[in-house]
């Protein structure tokens, strides 16, 4: 958020697209009892060490980070959800894979894998997810510059149904029967 739009498709901006996606899988938690702590509630921009910070502070059970992927360049590119965990950890791993079978059988993205994310940044791994100390997570829902995801993400019943999909896989993730 705030100055770092994140990836962008003419108009369209990560930083807006994770942000609405975001505030409706809080408004699911939130109705579910969930005590959710969000890093931004609007176009602010917390600093990658700012975000884990925040979590580790309030001792949180979980950090779930979202985003909208992009390749670099332009053309129809990839198209599919990610999750990314740091470095080996299990735990976080398997968070990621129970939020990922729901991306995929509810979404209906196609699955790119739940990968450390060393696959990236092979000597660090990511800084939000560094920073964690706590199961965490990275979801990138789609792609931006695919045609077809763009067109997901655009739309808001897509975004709500992204949103359940992460909320679905915490609740597996925690042993509950979403």
């Amino acid at each position: 958020g705030g100055i770092d739009t994140g990836c962008t498709f003419g108009s369209l901006k990560e930083k807006d697209l994770a942000l609405m996606i975001a505030k409706d899988a809080v408004a699911e938690l939130a109705r579910l009892g969930v005590t959710v702590i969000m890093t931004r509630k609007d176009d602010s921009f917390p600093s990658l060490k700012a975000r884990p910070d925040l979590a580790n502070r309030n001792r949180a059970d979980m950090f779930v980070s979202i985003h909208i992927n992009s390749p670099g360049g332009r053309g129809n590119g990839p198209s599919g959800t990610q999750v990314y965990y740091h470095r080996s950890d299990g735990t976080s791993r398997l968070m990621g894979e129970c939020i990922m079978k729901y991306m995929v059988q509810h979404g209906k993205m196609p699955n790119l894998g739940v990968r450390s994310d060393l696959t990236l940044h092979p000597q660090s791994g990511l800084a939000v997810l560094r920073g964690s100390r706590m199961p965490a997570v990275l979801v990138e829902v789609g792609f931006i510059t695919n045609p077809a995801d763009r067109a997901r993400l655009v739309n808001p019943e897509f975004r709500r149904t992204a949103a359940q999909a992460i909320v679905r896989g915490i609740r597996l993730f925690l042993g509950d029967k979403p």
